[in-house]
C-alpha cells in the first residue's frame, strides 16, 4: 500500500511539474481511493488488527475483510464455499473497527 501510494505521489509530482491541470485530457487522477482487500485478517483477532492498523497507515479508503475459511477458498461464485464461524468474523470486524 504505501509504495503504491508513494509511487502515485511522484507520479502526480511528475504531472504538476509538466503543467498538467485538471481539464486537460492528458489529466490522470492518482489520489482516486484505494479499496485494499485484507482477505480473512491473515490469521487471528489481533493479526486483523494489526493489519487494519497498516493499511490506515499506509492510505487506504476502505479495507475489504473475507468471511471465507483460508485454507479452502474457492471463487466467491462457486458452491461448496467453507465459512469462518460467524463470532470469529465478528471478533475481527470489531477489531479492525476498532483501529479508526
Amino acid at each position: 500500500m504505501e509504495r503504491i501510494n508513494n509511487t502515485f505521489r511522484r507520479a502526480d509530482q511528475i504531472q504538476w511539474s509538466a503543467g498538467i491541470e485538471p481539464g486537460d485530457p492528458r489529466y490522470v487522477d492518482y489520489f482516486l481511493p484505494i479499496v485494499a482487500d485484507a482477505e480473512a485478517g491473515f490469521g487471528g483477532v489481533l493479526n486483523a488488527f494489526e493489519l487494519m492498523k497498516a493499511m490506515i497507515e499506509a492510505g487506504a479508503a476502505a479495507v475489504h475483510f473475507e468471511d471465507q475459511l483460508a485454507s479452502v477458498k474457492k471463487c466467491g461464485h462457486m458452491g461448496g464455499k467453507v465459512l469462518v464461524p460467524t463470532q470469529e468474523a465478528i471478533q475481527k470486524l470489531v477489531a479492525a473497527r476498532s483501529c479508526s
